[in-house]
Order: C-alpha cells, then structure tokens, then sequence
C-alpha cells in the first residue's frame, strides 16, 4: 500500500498490477491488487460505482428574439426556447432582462450550458428538458426526471422497467412518446423504492 496510494492511486487493478511487476518487481496477481485498492478506498468495483447519467451538450447558440434562444443540440435537434417566464421569475438571472445583454449568448465551455458575460449561464440539461416541454413532449420530460431524480443510468432504468436500454435511450432523447403506461411504471417503481427503504 506504500506503493500503490502515492504513485498508482488513479490506476485500475490490470495496470497497477503491471506497474508494480515491472518498475517496482513486485509480484501480485491483479485480484489481489484489485482486493488491496477496494480495501483501502482506491478502486469501485463497477456494480457500486454511480451510474452514469446521459448529459446533453448544446453545438451552437443563437438569440431568437424577446428573451428566447435557438439552439442545437449534440443530438442534430435544434429547438428555439422561451426563456422569459425564467428570466423574469428568477433573482439570479435579473440582468438578462435587458435585451442588449440578453443578445450577447453564447456557448459555455463544453457545450454544456449557454453564457452571458458577468459569469450568468444556464446548464444544457435544463434547456434540454425547456425544449422538449415547450414543444408538448412533456411524457419525456416527466421521464427525464424520473431517471435523474433517482439516480439512473439507461441501463439501470432499462433494469428498474423491464426494457430495452434501446427503448429507454429513444424516451430519454424525445425520440419516441413515452406511453403512458411506462410512466405509471415510473411512479409504481419509485413507490416500491420508497417504501424498501
């Protein structure tokens, strides 16, 4: 462990195990390695690490008028979002008021979120889910937030189901209409989470 927390810390178990064989001739199987970085807080095994949550990135940013935005998505969707009521209704955004401000948007670093200049930005997630309720598809938006709400990747809500991680990915994305009865299926799901714990 001398070794391994100082010099190997942000390695997995195959390549720790390598470097310790070869620059340091320490001979370990990687299960012992991986058992060593599990024990002392180093390594997740991967059914206990935090599930992975699909994150939307914005590609381009344009002002569209009275306090809206067209924007396109890393998905190829492009939508134009009314951000009036947010302006208007929230303390921190009170100097988008002004339109000359207001005009001057751009992309924030990484596409994940929109930027004006005295540090004012607003995340790529919740223009995302704006888009989509703007645009009547509430059904996925109610099901975005029930993935995020509790936490789940697509694959663990594909579980948590009883679909295809396929079928979850097109909800997610507004692809397809989530049906009614999947949504009541969220909420049975979350009942049963809250009442196991």
């Amino acid at each position: 462990m001398k070794i391994l927390r100082p010099t190997y810390a942000d390695f997995g178990p195959t390549l720790a195990t390598e470097k310790l064989r070869t620059k340091h001739g320490i001979d370990l199987a990687k299960e012992t390695v991986r058992q060593l970085q599990i024990a002392s807080g180093l390594w997740i095994p991967r059914k206990l690490r935090p599930p992975k949550i699909q994150v939307h990135r914005i590609t381009s940013v344009k002002s569209a008028g009275d306090r809206a935005v067209r924007l396109r998505f890393d998905n190829g969707k492009t939508y134009t979002v009314d951000l009036r009521v947010l302006v208007r209704h929230s303390r921190g955004l009170k100097a988008l008021r002004g339109a000359s401000l207001f005009a001057r948007v751009a992309l924030g670093e990484g596409g994940h979120s929109i930027a004006w200049p005295g540090d004012l930005d607003l995340g790529a997630d919740t223009l995302w889910e704006l888009a989509l309720e703007q645009n009547g598809r509430t059904d996925a938006v109610e099901f975005i937030r029930w993935r995020w709400r509790n936490g789940l990747s697509l694959t663990n809500a594909a579980e948590a189901l009883g679909l295809s991680r396929r079928q979850v990915a097109y909800y997610a994305s507004g692809e397809h209409e989530v049906p009614r009865t999947v949504l009541l299926a969220c909420k049975g799901w979350e009942a049963e989470q809250r009442a196991a714990a």
